[in-house]
């Protein structure tokens, strides 16, 4: 399903094709340096160091690693390079953030860890992520009758003339269901538009993440907790609907799905939020995690 995202799609998966076809062919895959597995697991940190030493500046470097084992090989090397002057620029997975950062293994959160003493209200639950794995799971939240389902139709966010009256609609739906103490569940239509009408699929996609972080904002109520689900969602109605400049990673919920509390600058501050990837866990994670979060 990502391979054929009309944004973020590729035509490759082997990450030095991948990155000369999203630069268009500035950096070319013979150019990309790409460290092994074999490297890591047979000649350590130090090869790792010496193939970072050999690497021209502005290079982009590959790193193949497995598990936890490989990661702790490359990041051992990678210290000592730093330690000599280099600066490396990360894009990532949280399993090597926890590595270079130290961060020791711990338990999952508990409910009493996330909400805490917060009583009352309903929870809102946003799903922007359209893959398929999305669309099934947010199908077993909406098995639930006790949790609203509001859906924001793409097709009328994207036209001018009814966009700001859908947003007003649908914030002004989600608070009469916070209000009545029911979790909410905000969806964007599961239709995938795509360009014409002189709009690059980009600029689709922006259009439409905007109008869902204009929804939460537009909000009135303060929800119990917020989920985002999809990468750009979770991303796009923390900074814009939120105004999240800071927080606190609290642990994980479930395995790959972190949870943040809000920093005291945010629209609402202390809130729980928990960060759902689009891809993540089975057709029954997002209503188990809703389950476990209404106690």
């Amino acid at each position: 399903p990502y391979a054929r995202d009309p944004v973020f799609g590729y035509s490759s998966s082997r990450l030095p094709e991948w990155v000369e076809g999203k630069t268009e062919g500035r950096i070319r895959a013979s150019d990309v340096v790409s460290i092994s597995i074999d490297s890591l697991r047979g000649g350590g940190p130090d090869a790792a160091a010496a193939q970072l030493r050999r690497a021209p500046t502005g290079s982009v470097i590959v790193v193949n690693a497995a598990d936890y084992r490989d990661l702790e090989v490359f990041v051992a090397g990678m210290l000592a390079v730093e330690d000599e002057g280099r600066r490396y620029l990360f894009r990532t997975a949280a399993s090597f953030v926890k590595v270079a950062a130290g961060i020791g293994d711990r338990d999952l959160l508990t409910v009493e860890e996330i909400v805490g003493r917060r009583s009352g209200g309903g929870g809102l639950i946003v799903v922007g992520s359209h893959v398929p794995k999305s669309t099934r799971q947010l199908a077993c939240v909406q098995a639930d009758a006790s949790v609203a389902s509001v859906e924001l139709p793409v097709l009328r966010v994207l036209d001018g003339g009814s966009r700001r009256q859908v947003i007003k609609h649908t914030a002004a739906s989600l608070d009469g269901a916070l209000a009545a103490g029911r979790d909410a569940v905000m969806y964007t239509s599961r239709e995938v538009v795509g360009a014409g009408g002189g709009r690059s699929d980009l600029a689709i996609a922006e259009s439409v993440s905007s109008a869902v972080a204009e929804v939460v904002r537009s909000i009135r109520l303060e929800p119990r907790y917020v989920v985002g689900k999809g990468g750009i969602t979770a991303s796009r109605i923390a900074t814009d609907g939120m105004d999240v400049r800071a927080a606190r990673v609290l642990g994980q919920l479930i395995p790959g799905v972190p949870v943040w509390r809000l920093g005291p600058d945010s629209r609402w501050p202390g809130l729980p939020y928990v960060v759902f990837p689009g891809n993540v866990g089975d057709e029954e994670a997002l209503a188990g995690v809703v389950g476990r979060l209404r106690g």
